[in-house]
């Protein structure tokens, strides 16, 4: 996945920068939230997913972890 190595770029990077945007009034549409693609990574990797994407080992178990979840 290439969350890994976004995760291990500079702070500046655009790549980086637009991938940890929030929305300044942080709220979503009414009804049923929309699942966000960090939904996912938050789920097979915990609240501090990018912090984990930095150590490549452990990223890739958890690529795994992901892919096998998506596939059931």
């Amino acid at each position: 996945m290439a969350h890994g190595h976004m995760a291990r770029e500079k702070q500046e990077k655009w790549t980086r920068l637009v991938t940890e945007w929030c929305p300044l009034d942080g709220r979503r549409s009414r009804g049923r939230p929309t699942k966000r693609w960090e939904d996912d990574l938050k789920g097979v990797a915990g609240p501090t997913w990018s912090r984990t994407a930095k150590n490549r080992t452990e990223w890739k178990t958890l690529e795994e972890a992901f892919v096998v979840r998506q596939v059931e």
